[in-house]
């Protein structure tokens, strides 16, 4: 048996589903197809026409990238997480290619360490038109005489 762990915003609109599910498998495809048995309707919400993972869609077997090809092993457990898009103040999350897996992981979670000690730079919707008070005003200008 696999343990299946599916979003919140997931299993809020599927009726009768749970966040933790345990189904058999010997592929995250063979999983989609035995979730989607016990929850009818999930696998729309998961797979796109090929069939292939939703783009927005993130799956990890015991903690590793995984597609639909990707065996399972019996006790492990399978996440499905979405993906999180937005600004980290112009920091880019793109992994560099052509460079080996373990360099590029390695890479990502320096910047994931350098954003997340970052100050939060995010305003408010009522501070974007006023000046921010946490920045000391620039010093006056001498004037030439």
């Amino acid at each position: 048996m696999v343990t299946v762990v599916l979003p919140r915003a997931l299993v809020a609109i599927l009726p009768g589903a749970e966040r933790r599910v345990e189904v058999a498998g010997a592929s995250v495809a063979d999983v989609i197809d035995a979730l989607e048995e016990r929850i009818p309707g999930i696998r729309n919400r998961l797979c796109d026409a090929g069939p292939v993972l939703r783009r927005h869609l993130n799956v990890f077997v015991d903690g590793a990238p995984a597609n639909l090809d990707t065996p399972v092993a019996s006790g492990a457990t399978v996440h499905v997480i979405p993906a999180v898009s937005g600004g980290a103040g112009g920091v880019s999350r793109r992994m560099p290619r052509g460079q080996p897996r373990s360099w590029r992981s390695g890479w990502f979670d320096s910047v994931l360490s350098v954003t997340a000690s970052a100050p939060n730079r995010r305003r408010s919707a009522s501070s974007k038109s006023s000046p921010r008070m946490d920045r000391q005003p620039a010093p006056a200008r001498p004037s030439r005489a």
